[in-house]
């Protein structure tokens, strides 16, 4: 794996940015080992400005707007996407082509900052599916999330967002006490309780923490798989269990549609003095495939590319 450089002739006739950063996350991690699109330049977290030095988040996704999930309302899933940095050249290099639609401005004292709002739309897609199922609880709802990292972070304050009656617990293993969680009103757990609440959100995607999910979950709940699982990592309930205890399970890994978009937008402009410890160490493009194939960011912390970087 080397440096990527612009490939000519590669993207659509778009305009080009000038991109300020780009974050690492762990889809670009999954892709630099098994790419959707071998050669595609990855990258799907950015900012960037225009000539004039403005400043954008990027919205990555590309919907043709014509199809039937288009149409019924779930651009994310397009049978015809377009996704910068997954299908289509991204923000791993010094200027991207994107439609000018897809560009927000972004008012914020810290440009980096900007790479957090499409992770944000992430977590509010997540927050509203399932807030959609827990809109007919008559007490406030209690929902576990596992994971206290920059998802499961992102996800407690789309949940505060959508559900602020909801009484918020978090479980790391790796963390007991996470300093975001206190001042957002959510109780860090050191253990993980069996079936305690309405709803538990996975974050880590890992074997552990989904089965930590099913436990976790009471009777009629809901288990959101939040956090991205192997391909091949099969669920543990049976279908029994699922049946006889009523569970109700969701996958949440879409979030880029436009009035999402907007949204998460307006709360990372709104918080960005909190969400400012995300932002992690910074590398440049050389030291990138590195990074992407062997890196391991700080716990609960984004890895950001400086395309100015020697």
């Amino acid at each position: 794996m080397r440096p990527a450089s612009r490939r000519p002739g590669s993207a659509p006739p778009w305009p080009s940015w000038r991109v300020i950063c780009a974050g690492v996350c762990g889809t670009d991690r999954m892709l630099a080992k098994r790419p959707v699109r071998p050669g595609v330049i990855l990258g799907h977290e950015v900012v960037c400005a225009d000539d004039s030095g403005k400043v954008y988040a990027l919205n990555n996704e590309i919907p043709c707007g014509r199809c039937r999930y288009c149409r019924e309302g779930h651009a994310s899933h397009c049978l015809h996407l377009l996704e910068l940095g997954v299908n289509e050249d991204g923000g791993f290099s010094r200027e991207l082509r994107a439609p000018a639609a897809n560009l927000h401005p972004i008012r914020v004292r810290d440009p980096r900052t900007g790479i957090l709002v499409e992770p944000m739309a992430c977590a509010l897609h997540g927050a509203m599916r399932l807030a959609g199922l827990l809109a007919g609880s008559e007490a406030p709802p209690k929902i576990l999330l596992l994971g206290a990292g920059v998802s499961g972070r992102l996800l407690a304050l789309a949940l505060r967002e959508r559900l602020p009656a909801a009484e918020l617990s978090v479980h790391d293993a790796r963390t007991r006490v996470p300093g975001w969680a206190p001042p957002m009103g959510v109780v860090p757990l050191g253990r993980v309780p069996e079936a305690r609440f309405h709803a538990v959100a996975e974050c880590s995607g890992t074997g552990a923490g989904i089965a930590a999910a099913f436990r976790a979950v009471g009777r009629a709940g809901t288990v959101l798989l939040y956090g991205t699982p192997p391909a091949d990592l099969p669920l543990p309930p049976t279908s029994g269990e699922l049946f006889g205890r009523e569970l109700a399970v969701i996958a949440s890994r879409a979030g880029c549609d436009g009035p999402t978009f907007t949204r998460a937008l307006a709360l990372v402009e709104a918080g960005e003095e909190a969400l400012a410890p995300i932002l992690g160490r910074t590398v440049g493009l050389r030291e990138l495939p590195g990074e992407l194939l062997r890196g391991r960011p700080l716990p609960g912390t984004r890895t950001l590319v400086d395309p100015t970087l020697p």
